[in-house]
């Protein structure tokens, strides 16, 4: 059996007879063991795009709170952000409300050997890896009440979100019209169940992988030379750190405002 970490990535990849529980929610725990090979299998992706020079474009939509932040975390959280960066643009501003569509996009495209994973673009050029995130309205609406509750999360509910709740059968029309009008052979919609996040992770990331040719670079340890002396402590002159506080529980507050002088 090979002792090459990428070859063990690589046959976990093509493991079709992976153990599931028939769909219950996956546990933290088989998600990260299952998601580390995936990892590795990534970062060889990344470096086969960086050396060779790819321009690699994925754009990730969906539902309302179906996980496309989620997934794209994990796709860049281990990836070296030279390489591989995120596209989450906002609402257009008057100015590119006056342009054409795509004007946009046109700055956030990858350069030679870079990854680029748009969030939610609705951007339809050919040529690139596409991939629509769906969810039941029962698992979106529990979604919605767990970041009306929590304040970390309120971030993510919009008015345009409150609204958008009622019309859930019509952005399934909306959709299916989208499918019927750039779905094609070349850039192919790819349609990921993601009612339990993690699954949906999983299967994306595997699909992704498996749809690239990439190929592992040369994964031989690197050897660090001895240093010349004894390894320095951190000595400090002009200024000095804070003091450390990483044990207190009390609250944080606000700094007071100063008075401007009058």
């Amino acid at each position: 059996m090979s002792k090459h970490p990428a070859a063990a990535a690589r046959n976990l990849l093509s493991d079709h007879a992976e153990s599931s529980e028939g769909g219950g929610k996956l546990r933290k725990k088989d998600y990260l063991e299952r998601l580390a090979p995936l990892q590795l299998a990534l970062s060889e992706a990344e470096r086969w795009v960086a050396a060779s020079g790819q321009r690699l474009l994925v754009l990730v939509e969906g539902r309302d709170t179906a996980g496309k932040g989620g997934v794209i975390h994990a796709i860049a959280e281990t990836l070296n952000p030279r390489h591989c960066r995120v596209a989450a643009l906002d609402k257009p501003t008057e100015t590119e409300r006056g342009q054409w569509y795509f004007q946009r996009y046109v700055a956030h495209l990858p350069t030679a050997g870079e990854i680029v994973l748009m969030d939610r673009s609705w951007y339809n050029r050919a040529g690139v890896e596409k991939y629509w995130l769906g969810v039941d309205q029962a698992k979106q609406e529990e979604r919605f009440a767990e970041r009306a509750a929590d304040p970390l999360k309120r971030y993510k509910l919009s008015p345009i979100d409150l609204k958008a709740r009622e019309k859930y059968a019509e952005y399934t029309r909306a959709r299916e019209a989208m499918l019927a009008a750039t779905h094609t052979a070349h850039a192919p919609w790819t349609l990921v169940d993601f009612n339990d996040q993690r699954r949906g992770r999983l299967t994306m990331i595997r699909h992704w992988l498996g749809s690239l040719p990439w190929e592992a670079p040369d994964d031989r340890a690197l050897r660090l030379p001895r240093l010349a002396g004894k390894p320095l402590p951190e000595r400090y002159g002009v200024c000095t750190p804070i003091a450390d506080t990483s044990a207190l529980d009390t609250p944080v507050r606000p700094m007071a405002r100063r008075r401007r002088p009058r």
